[in-house]
Order: structure tokens, then C-alpha cells, then sequence
């Protein structure tokens, strides 16, 4: 009696595990499907886990999601995510600057290769290349005699720019020089012996390149006279090379002021 009673719970555990295979069945043929009797479909929602109308369930778990945050270091602002990889970079952009590249440090050594599986928490840091710059200059005033400077001498560096790299990328470089000018009648001399015309004024620029207009008059007394002069050079050739701006003159009686010094520069593609 015993053993009968043994053989019939092993029967029924049999078909029970059969009955509850055979309403969890897996049909390949239906694409993903789960056949469960009544043609319940394989849905996922927001859950971990796979349903086929409550019969039974198996778990998915999904991958998890890190924030990113984009530190754009003066361009245009993008907003943090949540995500598991980013398949292309992200674009901002900044007036005078070239965007080159995402980086992983703020030291801007270690750059992002796109593609990028996000594995924690990361911050993205954006690094500029400098287009465009201004310099302001001390003003002068220059007289040719004795125990006077006849030249007011700058030496101006486009500093910042990263010349090595605009010069691979072949850019050129404008240089604009404004500045106000005008002369006042110095008296504290022996005699007025006066001047055969206006004073005069000349500008050199890189190894004694004229930059503008070399001579100039200065025909107004005491009026300031608004001026610019542009000079382009490649870039390479501004790498070893310093930029000597002069101001002289021959005039011996009379002063020349140069105020509001203004030098700007800007890159431009060849």
C-alpha cells in the first residue's frame, strides 16, 4: 500500500511539471512569442521582467544608466543625460574659437573616442582652439631731439593662440592695428623755429614689413585722429617671428601722441 501511495505522488509531480512546461512553451516560430494556449504575446513594460498574461515570468534585467555631464568651457550649453553609450559626439560652439574635441579630464589630455560606452558617472570636457583675440597698448608720445625718443617701439605676441595647430590647419592671421594720433607744438624749445610741413609718422611690422601706409601726416593740431592698418600673415610665419610695431617721426619741434592703442587679431582659413 505504501509503494502505490509513492508511485502516485511520483505521478502526479510528473504531470504537473509537464502541464506548467507546456503553458510556458517557447515558440521560435512565432518571432519571440510565448504559446501559453492563448496566444498570449511576450510583453515588456517599464518592469524587469517578461509577462505573457500572468502564467509565468522570466527576468531581464536591464542595463543600468550613468549621468553625463558636459562641461563646455565657454561654448554653448548642453544639457546632462542619462545613458548607457554615446554613439556621436555632442555639438556646441563659441564665437571666436574652434571646437576641438571631448575629453574625458579637465586637463584636456585624454580625448573621447566616439562611439563611447558609459560605464559610471563621467564628465565630458570641451576643448577650444582661440581665433580671435584683442590687445590693448600703452599710449606714447614721440619727438625726435635730443634726450627724446623718436619711436615708440612695441613687440606684440598673439598670445593664447596655439599657432602649431592653425598652422597645420592652414589659417592665416589679420592684424589690425587703430589707434588715435595728433600733435601738440612743444615750446619748451630755444627758438620756434617752426617746421616745413606736418610732422610725420611711420609704422613698421615684422622685420620691417610696412604695415598700412607707411608715412603718414598728422594735420590737425591737438585733434585725434582716428587710424587703422591691417596687415594678413600665414601663421607659419608668425611662429618664429616677433611683431615689432613702430611709431617714429623726424619731427623735431613738435610731439606726437598715440593713444587707444588697439591691436586685434583674426584667424581665417586659406
Amino acid at each position: 500500500m505504501r509503494k502505490l501511495l509513492q508511485i502516485s505522488l511520483i505521478v502526479i509531480l510528473v504531470l504537473s511539471t509537464v502541464l506548467f512546461a507546456s503553458a510556458c512553451e517557447y515558440d521560435e516560430e512565432n518571432g519571440g512569442e510565448i504559446n501559453s494556449g492563448n496566444s498570449s504575446t511576450l510583453t515588456s513594460g517599464n518592469n524587469d521582467s517578461i509577462n505573457n498574461g500572468g502564467n509565468c515570468s522570466i527576468d531581464m534585467p536591464l542595463a543600468k544608466e550613468y549621468t553625463v555631464q558636459f562641461d563646455v568651457n565657454g561654448g554653448s550649453e548642453i544639457p546632462s543625460e542619462k545613458t548607457t553609450s554615446l554613439k556621436t559626439a555632442p555639438s556646441t560652439s563659441r564665437k571666436d574659437y574652434l571646437f576641438d574635441g571631448w575629453f574625458l579630464d579637465s586637463a584636456l589630455r585624454n580625448e573621447v573616442k566616439f562611439p563611447l560606452d558609459i560605464e559610471n558617472d563621467t564628465t565630458l570636457y570641451a576643448k577650444w582652439v582661440k581665433l580671435a583675440d584683442t590687445q590693448h597698448l600703452q599710449s606714447s608720445v614721440i619727438k625726435c631731439w635730443s634726450g627724446n625718443e623718436s619711436s615708440a617701439i612695441y613687440y606684440i605676441t598673439p598670445s593664447g593662440f596655439e599657432l602649431e595647430k592653425l598652422a597645420t590647419l592652414d589659417y592665416s592671421m589679420q592684424i589690425e592695428v587703430s589707434y588715435n594720433v595728433h600733435y601738440e607744438k612743444d615750446y619748451n624749445v630755444p627758438l620756434d623755429i617752426g617746421y616745413a610741413g606736418a610732422p610725420k609718422y611711420e609704422i613698421y611690422v615684422i622685420n620691417s614689413d610696412r604695415l598700412g601706409v607707411a608715412e603718414e601726416d598728422v594735420k590737425t593740431e591737438l585733434t585725434k585722429v582716428s587710424k587703422t592698418i591691417t596687415y594678413t600673415s600665414n601663421v607659419v610665419d608668425l611662429i618664429n617671428q616677433r611683431i615689432t610695431l613702430e611709431f617714429s617721426t623726424d619731427n623735431i619741434q613738435n610731439k606726437i601722441h598715440f593713444t587707444n592703442i588697439v591691436v586685434s587679431y583674426k584667424c581665417v582659413e586659406n
